[in-house]
């Protein structure tokens, strides 16, 4: 294994660690979960509004998508905190921070993301499920309509990838600001567009809608199991003011409704440039996580909140191109600019450094280790070893 290669696989052995922070198979798991049980357009009740009060809904809806699209560019910055709590009362509560420039008509976006990785583990005296926290996490992450390029402090490199790519540590995905009031925590992983979500939210008519004299509509679907309920303000560039999504407290429609939400936004909105546009940001989701399957019989759940205050020094104005250039990122030396959209990855860069890809050089990524090698490797010890009997054989002869 030579030094470039060998410097590459601890990247990824760093990389790695920081993917053990979450189970990114449990979230997605988790995250179907919550699709299911929160999404208006999974098993709604037969029993619909009227045809006035649908067409009623479709108006809404037609309105705050239009006022969302009107949000076309835009640069901000949000600072808060991030809480992690479980149902025993342990947590931990960090700061985190978000980056933020897009041009959707131009089809970029800058994302960048600091805040700790958390670690859900036992503590050792009383066997009770505590939360970790590990050091903050920078990522920075870019699309342009031709790729995508994600820079990690934890792994040290920058990685470019093909358009669709999205990171699988939840602490990295860039989400849309633009949907702030409608996100979920599937939505919210995914980093689903502000369009594509009110699709979902009005693809099934609601079980019932009102209007209260403020100008605040409620709008509701729900059935036996689940409720999702979504506040507009119409008086106020039909913004999304509160989104909630209940379940019953056990599977039984005769059952009462749970105190807390599973899902829960509440977003404060300032007109700037004739656009409506968050300013303040609450994010509550109760996420499942599997127990460990030797000790536990049953699933468990995590609270996180995000609450954050948004701060915009651009909408609607010209964004800098520097924003979505990954050469212009002001990275440590010694980080690794890694380009995946050939057949192998290879090493583009390495900053501060006078390092040139000299022709095609491929850097192993994930490889499966087959049997034939491990029967090399098992092969070329014996050789080492019969080598070394033999060597020392021949020097006691010759000494005798």
């Amino acid at each position: 294994m030579n030094r470039i290669t060998r410097r590459f696989s601890f990247g990824q052995a760093r990389c790695a660690l920081g993917q053990v922070v979450w189970n990114c198979g449990a979230v997605i798991t988790s995250g179907l979960l919550f699709y299911l049980t929160t999404c208006p357009c999974f098993g709604v009740e037969d029993k619909l509004v009227n045809d006035s009060e649908g067409d009623f809904f479709n108006n809404v809806m037609d309105e705050m998508a239009s006022e969302r699209a009107k949000i076309i560019r835009g640069v901000c910055v949000a600072n808060g905190s991030r809480t992690y709590t479980l149902p025993s009362g342990e947590g931990d509560v960090s700061s985190a921070s978000f980056f933020c420039s897009f041009d959707v008509s131009a089809g970029n976006l800058r994302f960048d993301r600091t805040e700790p990785q958390v670690l859900l583990a036992r503590r050792e005296k009383d066997n009770e499920w505590t939360v970790q926290v590990q050091k903050p996490n920078e990522s920075r992450f870019i699309r342009t309509f031709e790729m995508t390029a994600q820079y990690s402090a934890a792994s040290r490199r920058i990685d470019k990838k093909p358009r669709d790519f999205l990171p699988r540590n939840p602490s990295e995905v860039p989400f849309d600001i633009r949907a702030a009031g409608v996100l979920s925590w599937p939505t919210f992983l995914k980093g689903e567009r502000v369009e594509d979500i009110l699709s979902q939210l009005r693809c099934v008519s609601p079980t019932d809608i009102t209007e209260s004299d403020s100008g605040i509509v409620v709008i509701n679907w729900s059935n036996a199991l689940q409720k999702t309920s979504l506040w507009i303000d119409t008086h106020n560039g039909f913004t999304p003011v509160r989104f909630e999504g209940r379940q019953r407290s056990t599977p039984t429609e005769n059952s009462t409704w749970m105190d807390e939400p599973v899902i829960r936004n509440i977003v404060s909105w300032k007109k700037i440039n004739d656009t409506w546009i968050p300013v303040n940001f609450l994010f509550e989701s109760r996420q499942p996580f599997v127990l460990d399957s030797k000790t536990d019989d049953k699933m468990s759940y995590v609270f996180v909140k995000y609450d954050v205050q948004i701060q915009w020094s651009a909408v609607n104005e010209p964004i800098p191109s520097e924003h979505f250039d990954p050469s212009k990122l002001d990275l440590p030396t010694g980080t690794w600019v890694v380009e995946h959209r050939r057949e192998e990855p290879v090493v583009e860069q390495i900053v501060g450094s006078d390092y040139k890809l000299r022709g095609y050089w491929p850097i192993a990524e994930n490889r499966e280790v087959t049997p034939v090698y491990w029967i090399a490797i098992t092969c070329s010890a014996i050789a080492v070893l019969l080598f070394l009997i033999a060597r020392k054989t021949w020097k006691s002869t010759c000494i005798g």
